[in-house]
């Protein structure tokens, strides 16, 4: 392939790779977060369904327990209905009822006997639950009263109408509902999936507060002043971004959280990227040394074709400056040979070859001692003395018909110190001689006739 056209062709070629592998490492970035959206989409849509079972499961749990609660209350009403109960046999019965205090009410729902775990002071129950359960005989329901004086945060009553008049109330402390909200509530079931590795924060938010979440230090955007949220929560679908905080870089998935086909808030869910930064840093390195090494040869190569193109230039231009500058010497009138500082000949023209009558090949290159005594007598005295002979030195040249006579003239050209050419210059002065030998015969002749 000519250089012209193989030096744009490899230029294409490199360009090519190095599009090639800038637009896989967008591809698998693009993998990356794709498979990112989908995990996040399966993450979340699991977490709905673990809470809307859990839901169902408390529920159902609630209601059982509840049963049980109104069955153990109606085990005592039934007891003391027969047999007014004892102190000891209320102590008794309380121990094995799962009640942290059981208080029996007379028809003015006045306390007639008590017996709890503990010693501290005993719940009081609003009256008007006690009235509503003696006049309406409302056992379907617990209540959940606030007594932040005893058991923390609030208490949870259940109340049964006693047949002989009153109520009698069984109460379950705050610890054990703060226990089974931990067990079954919301927030338990954001943490387990918090405490994966890969999530930074998950938290349920509406337009008016964050409902409940984990957050681990972020300072997640309000639903009242982040338009992406408001727009997942309208189109009622999944919807993911890229967010940046000042702990890095986040994938966050954001879903309507609903509960009975009602939505409630914005589920969102922060997913770390550092896997995905250090892919990303992996593949860009990768890519910067594979461009930068395709660079290099493609450099390295145009730099080849150029050079190529210069030389072949070059030897064309030598080769011309050499035909040129052997014409000159094969019209030359004198003969001229030169001697490198090896001893070899490396210009003869064609005076020379004529003279000598020797073909160009046989002396070109070789040593000077293929040429007759005298050139090498007149070749060793220029190399050995380093001097030019400018006055020309007459040799009689034998010959198989006739002799000749030539003219050989030494000059030195000096590359440097360690580098010297010899160049002979030859020149046929045969007939010049014998033009001065006829002009010696006449003259005398013309001195004979004058005597």
């Amino acid at each position: 392939m000519p250089p012209q056209v193989l030096l744009p062709v490899a230029a294409a070629g490199v360009i090519i790779i190095i599009v090639s592998a800038f637009l896989e490492y967008r591809s698998r970035s693009n993998d990356y977060l794709n498979m990112l959206d989908k995990s996040a989409a399966l993450f979340i849509e699991t977490l709905l369904n673990t809470a809307q079972y859990s839901f169902t499961a408390a529920a159902e749990l609630e209601n059982e327990i509840n049963k049980n609660i109104y069955a153990n209350l109606n085990l005592i009403e039934r007891v003391d209905r027969n047999t007014p109960l004892s102190d000891a046999e209320l102590k008794d019965i309380l121990s094995i009822s799962g009640f942290a205090e059981i208080q029996v009410y007379d028809n003015n729902l006045r306390i007639v006997k008590k017996s709890f775990l503990s010693v501290e002071a005993p719940v009081t129950i609003p009256q008007y639950i006690l009235r509503n359960v003696q006049q309406n005989g409302d056992n379907k329901s617990l209540y959940v009263i606030p007594d932040t004086v005893r058991y923390e945060e609030d208490f949870m009553a259940a109340v049964v109408k006693r047949k002989n008049g009153g109520a009698v109330a069984g109460i379950i402390n705050g610890e054990k509902i703060q226990y089974f909200r931990k067990i079954f509530g919301f927030g338990q079931i954001l943490k387990s999936y918090a405490e994966s590795e890969s999530v930074e924060y998950i938290a349920l938010e509406n337009d008016q507060t964050i409902i409940a979440g984990f957050l681990e230090g972020y300072s997640i955007s309000s639903f009242s002043d982040d338009a992406f949220l408001q727009q997942a929560f309208r189109d009622e679908a999944l919807k993911s971004r890229i967010i940046e905080y000042d702990q890095g870089t986040l994938f966050e998935a954001v879903a309507p959280y609903t509960i009975d086909n009602e939505p409630i808030g914005l589920l969102r869910m922060g997913i770390s990227m550092a896997e995905y930064d250090a892919i990303t840093t992996r593949a860009e390195r990768r890519m910067f040394i594979f461009s930068g090494l395709m660079l290099v040869i493609g450099l390295v190569f145009v730099n080849f074709v150029l050079s190529y193109r210069h030389r072949k230039l070059l030897r064309k231009e030598l080769s011309y400056l050499d035909k040129y500058t052997n014409t000159i010497l094969d019209n030359l009138e004198s003969g001229v040979i030169t001697i490198n500082d090896s001893g070899i000949v490396k210009v003869i023209n064609r005076k020379v070859s004529t003279l000598l009558r020797l073909d160009y090949t046989d002396v070109y290159d070789k040593s000077y001692s293929v040429f007759p005594d005298i050139f090498v007598e007149a070749i060793e005295s220029c190399r050995k003395d380093l001097k030019t002979l400018k006055k020309p030195q007459y040799y009689l040249l034998p010959g198989s018909r006739e002799s000749k006579w030539l003219s050989l003239r030494t000059t030195l050209l000096k590359e440097d110190e360690n580098k010297v050419t010899c160049i002979l210059l030859v020149d046929d002065i045969t007939e010049q001689v014998q033009l001065e030998e006829q002009k010696r015969m006449n003259e005398k002749l013309a001195a004979m006739r004058r005597l």
